[in-house]
């Protein structure tokens, strides 16, 4: 599992602001290679449920991390303040 949260994981999640607004369905293919990936790596078949792997993984889902992403973004400009911002 820490091989997998210290490479894959981390490249997706470092470009999860760039890719935020993608199309639905690419969104959706990358969640499904990530609980794939977690089911092979814990060893869980196929019909386990995703919600319950990703708790016993201690992971969020690509759109939750998405989300905190965008938030923490936010939240770093704004303390930024407009000033430094501009040209």
């Amino acid at each position: 599992m820490r091989i997998y949260k210290d490479t894959i994981w981390a490249k997706i999640n470092n470009g999860s602001i760039a890719y935020h607004s993608a199309n639905n369905n690419l969104l959706y293919k990358l969640q499904v290679i990530q609980n794939t990936a977690l089911k092979i790596i814990t060893g869980t078949r196929k019909s386990t449920s995703t919600f319950l792997l990703h708790i016993e993984c201690g992971m969020l889902t690509l759109n939750q991390q998405r989300e905190i992403n965008q938030l923490k973004y936010h939240a770093r400009t704004k303390a930024l303040g407009d000033d430094s911002l501009s040209i």
